[in-house]
């Protein structure tokens, strides 16, 4: 739920099968506190669907494993930037940005749960697959330098590529 650069309110609703078998769904859209200048339009959201099971049981602590499969999509539109073409880097003074990040982790954690509290910590590994397209670009320019101090960012580089997936995190929630 907190992302520097893409924060979003998150639900999700789990069920719970005699304290051990759970499946939940959950789908996140954007909720900016501030926006970049830059952006013209910022569409974002993003959805899970997660398999757990617990294994151990200590009241109020549970242990837990199981499986997550995620779909995030952004799309944009910035009045400036770079992006990679033909071996080439660009400039230019408008495009417009697509991200689609599909991916699948296994993971681990413990459940704190008390009274209609509940609280979670977990972590997991596993891949996922990164689609990225710019379209429409407008006032592309030949870049002969490098991006400065800061380096080129993710979206500078248009195509598909796969790679690690680690997740570390945190949720708090009402139990009914």
């Amino acid at each position: 739920m907190i992302e520097p650069q893409h924060s979003t309110i998150f639900l999700n609703a789990e069920l719970v099968w005699k304290k051990k078998l759970g499946f939940s769904l959950g789908y996140g859209q954007k909720c900016y506190v501030w926006d970049k200048n830059s952006f013209v339009f910022n569409d974002y959201y993003k959805s899970n669907i997660e398999l757990t099971y617990q294994f151990f049981h200590l009241e109020p602590v549970s242990f837990f494993a199981g499986i997550n499969a995620f779909h995030h999509e952004l799309n944009y539109a910035k009045n400036s930037g770079y992006v990679y073409l033909n071996d080439t880097f660009y400039s230019y003074e408008y495009a417009e940005h697509q991200f689609i990040i599909n991916g699948l982790y296994g993971l681990g954690g413990m459940r704190i749960t008390e009274g209609h509290f509940m609280m979670e910590f977990y972590s997991g590994l596993g891949f996922r697959q990164r689609n990225v397209s710019v379209s429409n670009i407008e006032g592309q320019m030949y870049h002969d330098g490098f991006f400065e101090w800061i380096g080129p960012g993710r979206e500078t580089y248009p195509g598909t590529d796969y790679t690690w997936h680690f997740s570390l995190g945190m949720r708090i929630g009402v139990v009914f």
